[in-house]
């Protein structure tokens, strides 16, 4: 594993499992589990990973082997943070962490906050993870490990980059190049290529960018997350340079070499979670798009986003003519589900409502994704408490029909059939809850039979419904 040979050290790590389990070596069989975990998180098969990791954990709990629970369970929060599920991720590293700092494994304690300082960065609290990452890099000197120094001081350059402090982010891998030269890590020296690049990008330095950018794409090396980082990013520098076409061509690049990796998945439960790590893409590519005036086209993007995967799990082709040619004229499909369908995509800095009838689709732009679900919290919360938010004209409720739906509310019909085809946090959102301020405040049920609906694609081979 430490040289990167995974199939090979996959092959010895189940001749132990079957030794194990031939000779009744229960500590051995749990290790063995951790061990085929870990060899399937540095494999990029992280629904596997999922399998081996929980088998390993479920041993170690009834062995009492808490070492081994505490790795274990912090690589199942490893798997679902690749997956893109990093709440629960969060949870499970925590939890991994307390556990190692209750047997005094410093070692371990490190990794679990390592792995919390991750999920930080991805939130985009990236005050919280340079916090961590500092930490992690006096711990790893500390105990003197030079691979956990290497991954702090790379983490911490990227999290300068994203802060916009590029003479620190130098000076994190002025730290990290005499390591790396002596490691000779072929995958830290291209994570240190990709930061290069990005602090060229930032300084306007467009072609050693470029240059940087796609080095790190076409090393056979890079593993799928890199690429797709450089693909990214390349879309990104092209974009600031004015050129549209190159910008638009790069994130189809992206996006396909996401499909791809996300096809090899083999379980449905973890594909879905699995987009959220091409979430940054999508949203930047339907941005151009919509920049660009390109509003149907935009929508479709959105919308086989998430149809995809739910053609894959509900077993449709994604390949079938029929259904792409339906899902490419969403005023046919408003027409035949004979609803106004509003079509919601929440981004990181700029979020979207589509509205559409038989006639014509409409956009509309929208907070950001953090501002809405903050809302959508804090109402389903009061909808919980023991206070009818009508009586309380309650404030969130009525800034989200504000937000979410007066935009829409001309092409809706009196009494009229609305099919809501929700995004991220609004999928927690009971939309009828909703409260209209005028005539008099009420609750949006009275104006309209709210029906969900999963994606555009999905309701256009939707069969009528029957009498």
């Amino acid at each position: 594993m430490a040289h990167g040979r995974i199939s090979e050290a996959r092959r010895f790590f189940l001749a132990s499992l079957s030794f194990a389990r031939d000779n009744k070596q229960h500590w051995m069989e749990s290790n063995a589990l951790l061990n085929l975990g870990f060899a399937s998180l540095g494999g990029e098969h992280y629904d596997e990973a999922l399998d081996w990791s929980r088998l390993a954990y479920q041993e170690a709990e009834s062995l009492g082997a808490e070492d081994l629970a505490q790795r274990a369970s912090g690589n199942i929060g490893w798997a679902y943070f690749q997956l893109g599920d990093s709440d629960r991720a969060q949870e499970l590293f925590a939890d991994a962490e307390r556990r190692a700092a209750a047997l005094g494994n410093l070692r371990e304690q490190l990794r679990w906050l390592t792995t919390q300082g991750v999920v930080a960065q991805t939130n985009h609290d990236l005050a919280k993870a340079s916090e961590v990452y500092l930490q992690t890099l006096n711990l790893s000197r500390q105990i003197d490990s030079k691979e956990d120094v290497v991954n702090s001081l790379e983490s911490l350059a990227h999290v300068s980059i994203e802060q916009g402090q590029l003479n620190n982010a130098e000076s994190y891998l002025r730290q990290v190049d005499p390591l790396i030269r002596a490691n000779g890590n072929h995958l830290d020296a291209l994570d240190v290529t990709l930061a290069r690049g990005r602090i060229a990008a930032a300084r306007r330095q467009d072609q050693q960018a470029e240059s940087l950018f796609r080095q790190v794409d076409a090393d056979p090396a890079s593993q799928i997350t890199m690429r797709l980082g450089a693909e990214h990013e390349l879309a990104r520098l092209f974009e600031v340079e004015g050129r549209g076409e190159d910008a638009r061509k790069e994130y189809v690049t992206a996006l396909g070499t996401f499909e791809s990796a996300r096809a090899a998945i083999k379980t449905e439960d973890s594909k879905l979670p699995y987009f959220a790590n091409a979430t940054p893409i999508y949203d930047d590519s339907i941005r151009l798009l919509l920049s660009e005036g390109k509003i149907e086209e935009a929508l479709m993007e959105a919308d086989q986003s998430r149809a995809r995967t739910l053609e894959q799990g509900l077993g449709v082709m994604g390949g079938n003519a029929s259904v792409k040619e339906a899902a490419l004229r969403p005023e046919s499909i408003a027409g035949k589900s004979g609803a106004t369908l509003v079509f919601y995509w929440l981004g990181e800095k700029q979020s979207w409502l589509w509205a559409i009838t038989r006639q014509k689709t409409t956009v509309v732009p929208l907070p950001p994704r953090a501002e809405i679900a903050r809302a959508v919290e804090r109402y389903r919360q009061a909808l919980l408490g023991p206070e009818d938010p009508l009586r309380a004209h309650n404030a969130d409720g009525l800034a989200l029909y504000r937000v979410l739906v007066a935009p829409a509310k001309d092409l809706i019909p009196p009494s009229g059939k609305v099919i809501v085809l929700c995004d991220g946090d609004l999928s927690k959102l009971n939309f009828e809850t909703l409260l209209v301020d005028s005539p008099s405040p009420h609750y949006w049920i009275e104006d309209a039979d709210v029906v969900s609906a999963p994606s555009l694609r999905m309701l256009a081979i939707a069969k009528p419904a029957r009498a």
